[in-house]
């Protein structure tokens, strides 16, 4: 709030915009929630992107307004706002940034249970991806593709996308595509009953956020891990991976 007030005492717009998108986002959270102050300062943002004449910042506050309304269960303002972020991607010319609110637009889809128009955006994010060569992303909205699969209770495509995922992720440097596919693959081979498989994969995921020094990803792997030892009758190596995330979890409260 102060940086805020510094930058447009000093008429620092483009800075105070990036504030004022910041500042939204702790306010969707824990005891700092404020749905309606997160609101004010959303379309602050909007406006001023505007006025700067800033596409990247137009598509990133309109697409987070769209959010925001497909939170607030605002299906038609969620539509225009959507809408309006495609349509300054697109005439900019600017597809990461398509992608990245066709990605937003299928977690709202997801989050409403409309799961059709659900996995068309992600679909459609995925290809995009897959065309500007950025395997971390393309992985990321396979993932969520078949996640979306699976909810249909379409356990084969399920499991074969996110099985390509799995090989996208490998050609990225980013250990959460590659974390992430794991953990989703980890759980269907659970569902289907393929435990070892599922093992593997879980172990996998571990061993990625490990190296990556993210205990807080590693204590989640872990407490997976652990539900699928039980399963196979592992007590012992399943309490170890407890044991192991415990400490983890109370340091990240």
């Amino acid at each position: 709030r102060k940086a805020i007030r510094l930058y447009e005492d000093h008429k620092e717009l483009s800075s105070a915009a990036d504030a004022h998108l910041v500042l939204a986002d702790l306010l969707r959270y824990g005891s700092t929630a404020n749905p309606l102050e997160q609101r004010v300062h959303l379309e602050a943002a909007n406006v001023l992107y505007r006025q700067l004449g800033s596409s990247e910042g137009q598509v990133k506050a309109e697409a987070l307004l769209g959010a925001y309304d497909a939170a607030q269960k605002n299906a038609a303002g969620a539509h225009q706002y959507f809408e309006g972020a495609l349509k300054i991607a697109r005439d900019a010319k600017r597809e990461d940034l398509e992608a990245s609110v066709l990605f937003q637009v299928g977690y709202a889809y997801e989050s409403s249970d409309d799961l059709t128009r659900a996995l068309e955006s992600y679909r459609k994010s995925a290809d995009i991806y897959e065309q500007l060569n950025d395997p971390g992303n393309e992985a990321v909205q396979l993932k969520n593709v078949a996640n979306v699969l699976n909810t249909l209770h379409k356990p084969e495509e399920a499991l074969e996308t996110i099985v390509r995922a799995k090989a996208v992720a490998d050609t990225s440097n980013s250990w959460f595509s590659r974390y992430w596919v794991r953990r989703v693959l980890g759980e269907m081979y659970g569902q289907g009953g393929e435990f070892q498989s599922s093992l593997a994969a879980l172990q996998e995921a571990k061993q990625i956020s490990d190296t990556a020094n993210q205990p807080l990803a590693s204590a989640w792997a872990a407490l997976t891990l652990a539900t699928v030892l039980t399963t196979v009758g592992s007590w012992q190596e399943a309490l170890e991976q407890i044991n192991s995330a415990i400490p983890v979890l109370q340091q990240f409260k």
